[in-house]
């Protein structure tokens, strides 16, 4: 055991490169081998770190070299630099926190996972927290998942059995460093320079600083290809040109640390004398430098400062910061899946040199899928913006065997699809199994692809739901030949009866938020089903693949006595409009934002039986005066256009409209009439020019203060602002 372990520990190191062990055995068996992997790894590297990725708030392991990290925690620690990961059956794998874990690894460093003999058999903790309540029986799930897992860990890892022969280790020849190409020597760490594709990426990164503006820079790459890095880098070459004032925005403060290590280090550099750090007492997030722009340091001239500062997204999107503080060269946006779009996308129009960078592989729900979409933003914003891709690992060698494990056990390296732009051929709707997607793995990545693809918040726990969750329905839409052109996933929901109605009934999304808003359980007694993702190929959308699948799907569902079909996701114009034309009927939004998307959560639902019909009427009506209610308060930044949409779709009684108001009485007498009247003529309102439609909605719909909607549609006073509320109506003689 223990000469195995060490030339394992040894190869790795000397070649830079890190692997995936599995122990499949009893527990005491597996804690042996783990305890002589801890004992070398200690012996071997110096200042040795290793997580155990825990439920636990402890680890079970009695050294202080290992810290117990639970999975919803991981990600804040990302950017941290680790020796060995340890996972285990008996906390679970969560596929997330394993992405997540290993890209921590550096190079000569180990992930073990801790399989016991009957993990197929027992019930897994990962799904926990996934798996639907049943009604009249005890959560489960599948557990096609592992299976997955397990077969590909017994190809493609070392995997090791209790009782089994132990398998070859088969090291690789090192090549003495004279006969190695510059392209395959490993990168020096040590020395504190940026690379060849970092170089390129710093001179993309001084276009944008010095070039024309609103050209962005978009900035990709895998875990572990220095991308924060050579953000640190580039900074400190801008404040060499002359820049002062660099700011960094990201999710988390701890997703930007590496840039400011990086330019700090960097900034020491004897290439880099004439730049000067300057400690500081404020907090991470913030470091200055002094210079001389000159390489003659006795002469007289005056220091210049810079400063590399980090603000949060939503303080940089601040008026009064704008306004209060001094405008910034350039803006470095670090991970910016992780910022909601609506935020990037006013950042985009607000700020003119930016650099946005992100990471490919998406192990915390970001990535392909990301770039698709902001990709087509900044096509239409700035036409002129580039892109630029790390593919050179730094913590570790090329084909380094963890990785490429990781990538593809998780899919996490999938193409996009490659499907005919115009379809012109007949397209074929079934429903598939977890069961024939592990048979069939060609099939599964294609699946996962365009999920992937077509939600950028798509995970690798969305690939074990996908196997795992026993009450999901999975139906895809395909052509003659077999290509995959949609996917369509729902979940069963309600069917309880009422003497569950007050146990926590998990994965119950739309049912519950019915009852619970209604305060009627018949929405979890139904039996309903709910679609939570539906995906088409980016070349084959908007040529009625959708619509086939749902209402293929709709047809089915009603053969098979359903009450409702549901249906829950960020609210915006577009999704609304689509959904609508699939007969759903809206019928709430949530108060809370989504923290990616930035969209409020809508529900509608298409009612199978004409029982629910009269229900979602009953609710409709309701809910209509409490959502204009809201419309003045939680939902007053709601965009307008969405707003509208909304409120065509609710009962409002008609009203007159205040005539007086177009002569001399004022508006503080009439506005709640106004109000009432605006509700109840929607298709009016959607006849005006835009920008008054959303004047309209803003000031008398959302009631926001007048210096504010004056502010932003130039309007020099509020006589003025009132006046124009006149004219968009004073020659329409069919107010009512």
């Amino acid at each position: 055991m223990r000469p195995w372990i060490e030339q394992l520990v040894t190869d790795l190191q000397l070649n830079r490169h890190r692997q995936l062990l599995v122990l499949n055995g009893s527990l005491t068996w597996r804690n042996q081998w783990i305890n002589q992997a801890l004992d070398i790894f200690n012996q071997l590297t110096p200042n040795f770190k290793a997580i155990e990725v825990s439920t636990l708030a402890t680890t079970s392991w009695q050294q202080p070299a290992i810290t117990a990290i639970k999975p919803q925690q991981l990600a804040h620690h990302l950017g941290q630099e680790i020796q060995l990961a340890l996972f285990s059956s008996e906390q679970g794998i969560f596929p997330n926190s394993l992405a997540q874990a290993c890209g921590m690894i550096t190079a000569g460093g180990l992930a073990i996972i801790s399989l016991d003999s009957n993990w197929l058999e027992q019930e897994n903790p990962a799904m926990k927290n996934f798996t639907s309540t049943h009604p009249g029986k005890k959560p489960t799930s599948f557990n096609f998942f592992r299976k997955y897992l397990s077969q590909y860990f017994m190809e493609n890892a070392l995997f090791i059995q209790e009782g089994a022969k132990l398998p070859a280790l088969n090291s690789i020849e090192l090549k003495h460093e004279a006969q190695l190409l510059d392209k395959d020597k490993p990168f020096d760490l040590t020395a504190n320079q940026p690379n060849a594709e970092q170089r390129l990426a710093i001179q993309a990164i001084q276009s944008v600083a010095f070039g024309h503006r609103k050209r962005p820079l978009l900035l990709t790459a895998d875990r572990g290809r220095g991308k924060s890095a050579t953000l640190g880098f580039a900074a400190i070459e801008l404040f060499k040109q002359g820049k002062q004032n660099i700011v960094v925005t990201s999710a988390r403060l701890e997703q930007a640390l590496t840039i400011f290590k990086q330019a700090t280090n960097y900034a020491k550099t004897a290439k880099n004398k004439a730049l000067k750090p300057v400690k500081t007492l404020k907090s991470p997030g913030v470091v200055s430098f002094t210079s001389q722009l000159d390489d003659d340091l006795t002469t007289n001239k005056p220091l210049i400062k810079h400063t590399l500062s980090f603000i949060p997204p939503d303080k940089l999107l601040e008026n009064s910061f704008l306004t209060d503080k001094a405008s910034f060269d350039v803006l470095f946006i670090d991970e910016a899946a992780h910022i909601p779009l609506p935020m990037l996308t006013k950042m985009v129009k607000q700020f003119h040199r930016i650099v946005f960078a992100t990471t490919n592989s998406g192990y915390e729900g970001t990535g392909r899928g990301f770039q698709l979409k902001f990709s087509h933003f900044l096509n239409q914003q700035t036409p002129g913006w580039k892109t630029i891709k790390l593919s050179q690992p730094i913590r570790w060698n090329k084909n380094d065997p963890l990785e490429n494990i990781i990538n593809n056990i998780l899919l996490l390296n999938l193409s996009n699809g490659t499907q005919e732009k115009n379809l012109k051929k007949e397209i074929f709707i079934r429903a598939t199994t977890a069961k024939e997607l592990i048979k069939n793995t060609a099939l599964l990545a294609e699946v996962f692809s365009l999920l992937v693809n077509a939600h950028y918040q798509t995970t690798p726990n969305d690939l074990m739901q996908l196997l795992e969750n026993t009450n999901l329905e999975i139906w895809l839409a395909s052509s003659k030949q077999h290509d995959l052109l949609g996917v369509l996933l729902a979940t069963q929901e309600g069917g309880f009866s009422k003497e569950r109605l007050n146990n926590n009934l998990r994965g119950h999304l739309s049912a519950q938020i019915l009852a619970t808003q209604s305060a009627n359980h018949i929405w979890l007694t139904e039996k309903s089903i709910r679609i939570n993702r539906i995906a088409v190929q980016q070349n084959n959308q908007q040529q009625g693949i959708g619509t086939k699948l749902v209402s293929h799907c709709l047809a089915y569902w009603q053969q098979q006595n359903l009450s409702y079909v549901s249906v829950t996701f960020g609210a915006t114009k577009n999704l609304l409009s689509f959904w609508q034309k699939q007969a759903f009927v809206f019928l709430h939004l949530g108060i809370k934002k989504d923290h990616i998307s930035g969209s409020y959560s809508a529900t509608l639902l298409h009612a199978l039986q004409p029982e629910i019909s009269t229900q979602i009427k009953l609710y409709q009506t309701d809910y209509a005066q409490q959502f204009a209610y809201l419309l003045q308060n939680t939902f007053q930044d709601l965009e307008s256009q969405l707003t509208l949409n909304i409120l065509k779709t609710l009962p409002y009684k008609k009203v007159g409209f205040p005539r007086s108001f177009l002569n001399k009485q004022p508006y503080e007498a009439v506005s709640f009439r106004l109000y009432k009247w605006s509700l109840s003529h929607i298709n009016w309102l959607e006849k005006l020019p835009k920008e008054d439609q959303e004047i309209w909605v803003k000031k008398i719909i959302q009631n926001k203060n007048w210096s504010n909607v004056c502010q932003q549609y130039c309007f020099s006073s509020k006589k003025s602002l009132k006046n124009h509320l006149k004219t968009m109506v004073k020659n329409q003689i069919y107010l009512t």
